[in-house]
């Protein structure tokens, strides 16, 4: 949760619009990164998707409504590629390596089927996840 001091309330502060998200109920994703097999595109996407659902049924778990990020703005579409109910926060910023923005993406089943279903997962990917399996009928 995003009760304590977290990157974007004390690093980027400046890249959202209005006050900083923050609460028991927001939590916060950062450095999500897979390493780049180019051999293997399509097992990469597949790990990536596995994180972020793994991100989603850990908060879904956990009582969590908010996931709030800092990312590139070239994942923006890959965000709403993974079907998600999602917004962005603030203005795109500059920085050193690039142009980032900040998001906040709602912690929902609809979501979490979403990104299982955008990367061919169909069931839970954590161990002990209350969080159910898709239908293959849906």
């Amino acid at each position: 949760p995003t009760t304590e001091p977290h990157l974007l309330s004390e690093v980027f502060p400046h890249t959202v619009s209005g006050p900083v998200p923050r609460g028991p109920a927001i939590f916060e994703m950062t450095r999500y990164f897979t390493v780049p097999n180019a051999d293997d595109r399509k097992r990469q996407r597949h790990v990536a998707g596995e994180l972020l659902c793994a991100m989603l049924e850990y908060c879904l778990a956990q009582g969590g409504e908010w996931i709030t990020t800092m990312l590139d703005t070239f994942y923006v579409p890959r965000m709403r590629q993974n079907g998600w109910t999602q917004e962005l926060i603030g203005p795109p910023t500059q920085y050193d390596e690039g142009i980032a923005v900040a998001a906040r993406i709602l912690v929902t089943e609809q979501n979490l089927c979403a990104s299982r279903a955008a990367h061919g997962i169909a069931g839970p990917v954590l161990l002990d996840n209350p969080a159910p399996a898709i239908s293959r009928a849906a």
